[in-house]
This record gives structure tokens, sequence and C-alpha cells, in this order.
């Protein structure tokens, strides 16, 4: 009997601690008792009781030891009725590629063929609505037709029948009924008496994301000249330009914040690059026995980088347009940003120096502008 019982102890001393078992993609199997689950990883705990960890995205499946199982794996829904499981890791031409719950490491399948996606995280990927051509309602009685449909808070973004890009506000969109049938329908709150007029101008002209702008100013972006200004999401925007001033050329870019996109208060940080060059002007000297005289004085303008942060307000004009003012300061990094040279080696007088600093980049930033949208 104490045999038995010894050997009964053995056995049970051989058995492993942990049964939950973990079935990656790639066919392996870990054997250990699961402790956490993070949106990246699976943690578990090792025979030997050491704590471990796997991506996520690399199991298949968990069996766990009371027999709980746990699956992990994408599900793609076929037009001929099948469902394949797996783990879908991308596109290549006209294929989507997964790692298959099976014995092949790879796999893919026409992406034209598939219904819809549905992901272990519970995210569902339809295609019919994504390749669909869907209808779009103004509230003017007209239709559009296009695919692609991105819905913002204030506007929409689709691809029209022409393989373009449109947008409309959403203040003009009655409702949008996809190739699936669904309805996705627009009713704004009623706007206060405050509002309302500016609701109404927008609905007018939906804003294209899109302004060509021409300024002038002291110290500005461009000095005078022009920039190109592009939303990249949302109210925030891009933008770049080129112009000249005192100090030569200028080629700057900046990102700009709207607080109601695309007029009124917006906020701005950037850089701007001044060319330099030679200039020659008349300019007070002064030579070693202090005697003061106007003379020619050949100046080097060296390049300047400087940084701007300014603010801007636009206001609506031509229903669509806009005129703006924009203020701030423009930070000079380089300190020596000229040298001069004079016919009897004189130096420049005190109100001269006072002058050159004022006329070289950096400083208070003052700008006007007009911009067109297209």
């Amino acid at each position: 009997m104490k045999k038995i019982i010894l050997i009964l102890s053995l056995i049970v001393a051989a058995l492993p601690l942990y049964a939950d078992d973990l079935y990656l993609h790639d066919n392996s199997i870990i054997k250990g008792e699961v402790t956490e689950f993070t949106t990246e990883t699976i943690k578990y705990k090792t025979a030997d009781g050491q704590t471990a960890e796997t991506a996520k995205d690399l199991v298949e499946k968990i069996i766990y030891s009371r027999g709980r199982q746990v699956e992990f794996t994408d599900r793609i829904f076929l037009k001929d009725n099948s469902v394949i499981s797996g783990k879908v890791t991308g596109t290549s031409g006209d294929y989507t590629e997964y790692n298959p719950a099976g014995p092949l490491l790879i796999d893919r399948v026409l992406t034209a063929e598939i219904i819809r996606i549905v992901y272990s995280n519970g995210r569902v990927e339809d295609f019919a609505l994504k390749n669909g051509i869907h209808t779009i309602y103004l509230n003017d009685g007209r239709t559009l037709k296009g695919k692609d449909i991105t819905i913002n808070e204030k506007f929409i973004e689709f691809t029209n029948e022409a393989g373009l890009k449109e947008s409309y506000g959403t203040a003009v969109i009655d409702k949008i009924v996809y190739s699936n049938g669904e309805v996705r329908t627009f009713q704004p709150a009623e706007p206060d008496k405050k509002t309302e007029k500016k609701q109404a101008e927008k609905a007018i002209t939906p804003p294209s994301g899109m302004f060509m702008e021409f300024e002038w100013g002291w110290n500005g972006y461009t000095g005078l000249g022009a920039r190109f200004d592009y939303m990249i999401f949302n109210d925030f925007s891009l933008n770049a330009g080129v112009g000249a001033g005192f100090w030569g050329y200028r080629i700057s870019g900046a990102l700009r914040y709207y607080l109601d996109y695309p007029y009124g208060t917006a906020f701005s940080i950037g850089a701007a690059y001044n060319s330099g060059g030679e200039l020659e002007s008349d300019y007070d000297t002064t030579d070693s026995s202090g005697n003061v005289r106007t003379e020619k004085v050949t100046f080097d303008l060296k390049p300047v980088l400087c940084i701007n942060a300014t603010i801007l307000y636009s206001f609506m004009v031509n229903r669509k347009d806009k005129i703006y003012i924009e203020a701030g300061y423009s930070y000079a990094i380089q300190d020596k940003k000229y040298s001069y040279k004079t016919d009897n080696n004189a130096s420049l007088t005190e109100e001269s120096e006072d002058i050159m600093d004022i006329m070289a980049p950096g400083g208070i930033i003052l700008t006007v502008g007009y911009a067109f949208m297209f």
C-alpha cells in the first residue's frame, strides 16, 4: 500500500502545475498559468514559477485547464458564405493577407471577395459599405453619388464618381443613404440667434480646406509674399510661404490651430528663413576722431532663421474668402546678423546701428492679408 501511495505521489508531482495552453499562429503551444491580459500582451507563469509574456497578436486561442476556450482570431466573411479564421496582417495589391488558424503560416484571399471582417477586438470592417456607391442628399434638393465617405464633426469628405475628393459642411446635408440601405441623417440642433447667421454662411459655402493667402507685414512669415494653407484634420492646418523683405528672400512653414475652422481666431507656430544678401546704402558713420558723416556702407546680411509664434483673426468675405490680421513675436536664432565695411574703416553711429537692428529679422510681428478659398 505504501508503495502505491508513493508511486501516485510521484506521478502527481511529475504533472505540470499549470495546464493553460496558449496556441500561437505559428502552430507552437505555450504551457503556463495565464495571469493577466493587457491591450497588447498576455502574461503567464511558467512551470518553474517565472513570469513571462507574449504578444497578444501572436496568440490564436487559449484553452484553460478547466476546458474554457478563448479565441483571438479575426473572422473573414466571404461572398460564398464561407468564414475564414485567422489574424489579418494587411493588404498586398488585390489581396488581404492573414495568418490562418491551421497549419499554414500565411495565406491570402481576394479583397473583392470579402463581405466583412470581424476583428478579435470587436471592430467590424464592412467591405460592402467601403466599396459601395452611396447617395448624399443635400438640403437644397440636390443628390450626390460617392464612396469612401468620412464624416467629421463639421463636414464630410468623399470620393465622387469621377474619382475626385469632395467635401461639404454637415449643415447642408439632409441624409446619407448607404449602398446597403443604411440611412444616416443630419439634424443639427436649432441654432440660437447669435450663431444663426454664421451657420447659414457656412451652409452656403462649406470649407474646402485649401486657401491661397497673399500678405504684407513686418517680421511675418513671408514679408511681402504668398502662403498656401491646407487643412490636415479637423481644426488644424499646415501652411508654407515664400516672399521677400529687407533681409532678402523669405521661406516659411507653420502649423495653425483654429478655434472654429476656417474663420475667426487661430494660433500658429512655425519658422521663417531669411536668405540675407549684400546691401549698399547711405548711413551715418563716425571715425576715430569722433567725426560723423554720411557715406556709402556695404552690408553683408547673414542668413537668419526665426521661430515665430502668432495669433490670427480672420473675417469671412464673399461668402468663402477671408481677410486676416496676424500678430505675434519672431525670435531670431542668430545673434550676429550682419557685418559691414566703409571706405575709411569708420564705424556706424549708434543711431545707424539701431536702424539696422530694427530692420533685421526678429521682433514684433504684424501682418495683414487676403485669402482665396479654392
